[in-house]
């Protein structure tokens, strides 16, 4: 009896940009988009801790805003951070 499937969803399933996400933080700070990514991608590790599953959404909100100077609360940043960020990739919706 199969118990657990494990695949992988981004770029698989559906594709997924993040640069919509940057975009939107770079709007609300006031920050250029180079330095919104450098500040979350490069000089963090928090996106993969988040993807991992070693930190809730709720830490994830918390380090994202303190690292990118945001002020918004909790429910908006979730629809930030995932609003039109996936798109199916052709030929995935009958899997």
């Amino acid at each position: 009896m199969i118990k657990e499937i494990i695949f992988d969803f981004g770029n698989v399933i559906c594709h997924f940009t993040n640069d919509i996400l940057i975009g939107r933080i770079s709007d609300l700070t006031g920050k250029t988009k180079e330095e919104v990514s450098n500040s979350i991608y490069k000089d963090s590790d928090v996106t993969k801790r988040a993807e991992s599953g070693l930190i809730t959404p709720e830490q994830f909100y918390r380090e994202l805003s303190s690292i990118c100077g945001l002020n918004v609360p909790y429910e908006e940043l979730k629809e930030i951070y995932s609003k039109d960020k996936f798109t199916p990739v052709e030929g995935m919706e009958d899997l």
